[in-house]
């Protein structure tokens, strides 16, 4: 049920705009009272960096020209298009016309979790109660990185899919997905895809468990008939090991503890995988339960 359906009261039609208007100013209230938390992860001043180098040069950079630990290496940029777009920003109208567009991405997404909490059928009051819920997990990694951009494509992608499972949309209606597929991957590498995993890196970062488990894209021509670490091109593990023990490092004394204690194959990542599982569901419950209770609190019934 959306907030202009025949089925919806008259009250509840007056009161979505308003409501929807408050939500959407929310964040960038947020970001008036805290000026400086947009900015305040330096990555962000790599990518815009990068995407100056970008303009500059018209072309994609192959090779790291940055990382005081990596300098020269082969680099597969996976956020060109974020950078060179955030660099013309800046360019046009400096660090706050690029710091008011991040602003404006973080405000429109409360905006698709309250819109979307009304189509379920929930009340004004709980699906503002969710928003802003849902809202206080996004401001804990409300920073100026081109992972903003994967949380308004994937709120996007998950809503049409669910309006052509539930018989709301054709088939036809979805022909833009791809095309969005195809940006999102040269804006930030965070789309949804089917991958298998091949081995894993046991990594001790300050004292605590941070496995990295390694995956490979199912009929990738390259690597996609792998099933195992030992089939990967040691060169390429290499780099896994040292990307993982330095990428957290900075220049100067104190350098943070990190270390790989085993590099191991698939039957390992597997079982980690699953024991991962085994812990989220020991401590947060069954996602399929707890996805139940959200759609009875929204007044979507079973």
């Amino acid at each position: 049920m959306t907030a202009g359906s025949p089925g919806t009261s008259p009250l509840r039609r007056w009161l979505a705009p308003p409501f929807t208007a408050f939500v959407f100013l929310i964040h960038p209230l947020v970001a008036l009272c805290r000026p400086g938390g947009l900015l305040q992860d330096p990555g962000t001043g790599w990518h815009l960096v990068t995407g100056r180098l970008i303009l500059e040069t018209g072309s994609i950079p192959a090779h790291d020209l940055f990382s005081y630990t990596a300098a020269g290496h082969e680099w597969i940029n996976l956020a060109w298009l974020f950078e060179a777009a955030g660099a013309l920003l800046v360019r046009t109208g400096g660090l706050p016309l690029f710091a008011t567009a991040c602003v404006l991405v973080y405000a429109f997404l409360p905006v698709l979790v309250f819109r979307r909490a009304l189509r379920m059928g929930a009340g004004l009051a709980p699906a503002l109660g969710l928003t802003v819920v849902a809202y206080l997990v996004l401001l804990s990694h409300a920073i100026a990185r081109p992972h903003i951009v994967t949380y308004v494509f994937f709120a996007l992608v998950l809503e049409r899919l669910d309006d052509f499972q539930n018989g709301r949309l054709p088939a036809r209606a979805l022909w833009w997905l791809p095309l969005l597929a195809l940006v999102w991957a040269n804006v930030h590498g965070g789309f949804l895809l089917h991958a298998h995993p091949v081995g894993g890196l046991r990594m001790i970062d300050g004292d605590e468990a941070d496995d990295k488990v390694l995956a490979v894209l199912e009929q990738d021509l390259v690597f996609g008939k792998m099933q195992d670490l030992s089939q990967v091109p040691q060169g390429l593990v290499d780099r896994l090991r040292h990307y993982f023990l330095s990428y957290k490092q900075l220049p100067g004394p104190g350098a943070r503890k990190v270390q790989i204690a085993e590099v191991y194959g698939r039957e390992e990542a597997v079982e980690v995988l699953q024991r991962s599982i085994e812990d989220y569901r020991a401590k947060f419950g069954a996602p399929e339960e707890r996805a139940r209770k959200l759609r009875e609190m929204l007044g979507g019934g079973q």
